[in-house]
């Protein structure tokens, strides 16, 4: 599909694969919809000063778990719902929306 970098998270050298590839492109933001304890994995693998993770879904059926500390110095865990923020926009602005996601299926946004 022309990903530079495949990651599989049941492999035992994750942790470390992950904190490679984000060192290498200079990564500084992470999205997850997976929940459960990726998001610390995520955050522990980003920059101390600056790296966030913005969750999006909870496909994990569990808690989330997050040690407080793997926030600091300056790291963020932020959460994302789709119709939380489409109940606040406009009928036009759900419009364009749409149509920029209709025109990247496939290009832009793709597994």
């Amino acid at each position: 599909e022309g990903a530079t970098y495949v990651l599989n998270s049941s492999e035992p050298d994750f942790d470390e694969k992950l904190r490679e590839v984000i060192q290498k492109t200079g990564c500084h933001l992470a999205f997850d919809c997976v929940a459960g304890e990726m998001p610390e994995k995520l955050l522990q693998a980003l920059p101390e000063v600056g790296g966030t993770v913005k969750l999006y879904g909870y496909m994990t059926s569990g808690p989330i778990t997050l040690t407080p500390q793997t926030l600091f110095p300056n790291r963020r865990l932020e959460t994302f719902e789709i119709n939380q923020y489409l109940s606040k926009t406009s009928l036009l602005t759900k419009g364009l929306i749409a149509q920029t996601i209709s025109r990247g299926m496939g290009k832009a946004f793709k597994s």
